[in-house]
């Protein structure tokens, strides 16, 4: 049943990868918004400067100032030096998101598969095939980035404290989501106080 479980799982994966590399070119709304803050970044301007100001006009939400925590910023400025079109920072810009993208589902099959290989095959399913990418038919959103790293701070969490607070901490450079399992972290760990 491991090995059966094991190749679906492989299979579910290749096919929720597959259908992400063909959504590849869409943009957010807030490509501009990123590319933007690194181009500030870059020339040295604190790129949270108008980001309240941007705020003001209810109609201009495309190109609000940037308002989100500085990991991504640093994730993706390696990408501005690398690219010549703007645009190109949008495909590139995905393959960490990917790359989360299969991490995850790496990490919950290992979870899972342990106590039932079936539990982790549903877990891949419920994660690749979520009813918001499902439904939305697209892929410009970059959570699956801090929720790899908090899943990987879930996965070392009784095993090593250390890997554990150094995952956990990293997802909350990019979104403020993993907060919700401070507590969770806090009364799994031996030193809540180290952690």
């Amino acid at each position: 049943m491991k090995k059966i479980a094991f190749t679906l799982a492989i299979i579910l994966t290749i096919v929720g990868t597959g259908l992400r590399i063909s959504m590849f070119d869409d943009m957010g709304k807030d490509f501009y918004v990123y590319t933007d803050a690194i181009k500030s970044f870059v020339y040295q301007i604190n790129p949270y400067k108008n980001t309240i100001k941007s705020y003001s006009d209810p109609n201009q939400t495309a190109r609000h100032g940037y308002s989100y925590l500085p990991g991504f910023l640093f994730l993706y400025l390696p990408l501005y030096f690398i690219t010549i079109i703007p645009e190109e920072i949008a495909v590139l810009a995905k393959i960490p998101v990917l790359l989360a993208d299969i991490g995850v589902c790496i990490v919950l099959f290992k979870i899972f598969e342990k106590k039932d290989p079936c539990a982790g095959l549903f877990a891949i399913l419920c994660w690749y095939f979520n009813p918001y990418f499902v439904l939305k038919q697209n892929f410009i959103y970059m959570d699956p980035v801090p929720v790899f790293f908090m899943m990987l701070g879930l996965y070392y969490l009784e095993k090593n404290e250390t890997k554990s607070a150094i995952f956990y901490s990293i997802s909350g450079i990019f979104k403020t989501f993993p907060v919700i399992l401070l507590p969770i972290f806090l009364l799994k760990t031996k030193k809540p106080i180290k952690f």
